[in-house]
């Protein structure tokens, strides 16, 4: 289940779509921008309290690129798209200068990192998803899964 904070709003509502998610015996996953461990340990607590795995996705597009995709997009759920690019550099940039590393200690099951290469990265989320180690970058395994 998709658990956004863009449609739900607040993080006490992701929170819940969450919980319900995993009551339900399904996957969660959170789209939102957790920039620091107190922000990102919401979801590990949560993950613990159901006994299931806690992986973090890090982005680690450089911000041009990342703002970029945010002004591309069309009709975002959010706002931010192309209808005003501008803010979409500006969103994006506080976000960045905020942002603080998952740290090793946080609690997390694993961590993996997509970042500019679209193929590798559409490799490594798929993986994840099908609940696998994803290809070391530039592998011929990611390669293939990616196309």
């Amino acid at each position: 289940a998709r658990c956004c904070q863009d449609v739900l709003k607040r993080r006490e509502k992701v929170e819940a779509a969450v919980a319900a998610a995993l009551r339900r015996g399904d996957d969660a996953y959170v789209d939102r921008t957790n920039y620091d461990a107190a922000q990102r340990a919401h979801w590990i607590k949560i993950a613990r309290r159901h006994g299931t795995l806690c992986v973090a996705l890090r982005f680690a597009a450089d911000p041009v690129v990342c703002s970029a995709r945010c002004a591309s997009r069309r009709r975002h759920e959010g706002g931010l798209d192309s209808r005003d690019p501008k803010q979409c550099q500006r969103v994006v940039s506080h976000l960045h200068g905020r942002f603080r590393a998952i740290g090793a200690d946080e609690g997390f099951s694993r961590i993996v990192a997509v970042g500019d290469d679209d193929a590798a990265d559409a490799a490594a989320i798929a993986a994840l998803l099908a609940d696998q180690e994803p290809a070391p970058r530039g592998s011929k395994r990611a390669r293939a899964a990616a196309g």
